[in-house]
């Protein structure tokens, strides 16, 4: 598995969100993959996830659960755009992530 199987996998999920084409089965598809492959994303896809997940209203706590898990992990590195669509992601979706919260305001 290299790095373009997690960029398609994220960017599947990303049109998705930018379609506004909300198909269950499919998301749920997608999620179950991506934790499969958590620990192989990179930032920005740590963060579009999110991002598509928001836009479409889809709460996959697992999944959502994990990104924030990665993403404390990985903040240093992280951008201010990176930062600002996760933070966004989780207040759209009204998602209390107290470690992650915690974690940007440092």
């Amino acid at each position: 598995m290299g790095p373009g199987d997690t960029r398609q996998l994220s960017n599947t999920f990303w049109a998705l969100a930018k379609l506004l084409y909300i198909d269950e089965l499919l998301s749920d598809a997608i999620s179950a993959q991506y934790l499969l492959m958590l620990s192989h994303f990179g930032l920005q896809g740590l963060s579009n996830t999110a991002w598509a997940c928001a836009t479409l209203l889809f709460l996959p706590e697992p999944l959502m659960e994990a990104i924030s898990a990665a993403v404390i992990t990985k903040l240093h590195h992280f951008n201010a755009q990176n930062i600002g669509n996760t933070a966004w992601a989780y207040a759209k979706l009204n998602m209390m992530d107290e470690p992650l919260l915690t974690s940007i305001a440092s």
